[in-house]
């Protein structure tokens, strides 16, 4: 399965819903990412944090519609 995706433990309900906070949380931090990215064009490394966190995003987005299929 995709990466930073919680793994199923075998109830497809509970994985939903831990995905689903895992989700909640990294658009948390993403937003604090993505304005520190946006405040100092040059961070790299600010810019790479927001590209890894946006890809974690889309991962969790598409494992939780996998779940529920």
């Amino acid at each position: 399965m995709a990466d930073g995706v919680v793994e199923s433990v075998g109830d497809r309900f509970d994985d939903v819903v831990e995905n689903v906070k895992l989700r909640e949380s990294v658009t948390h931090v993403l937003r604090y990412a993505q304005e520190i990215a946006d405040n100092d064009g040059g961070d790299i490394e600010a810019h790479n944090c927001v590209k890894v966190l946006k890809s974690m995003q889309a991962n969790t987005i598409e494992h939780i519609g996998y779940l529920i299929d």
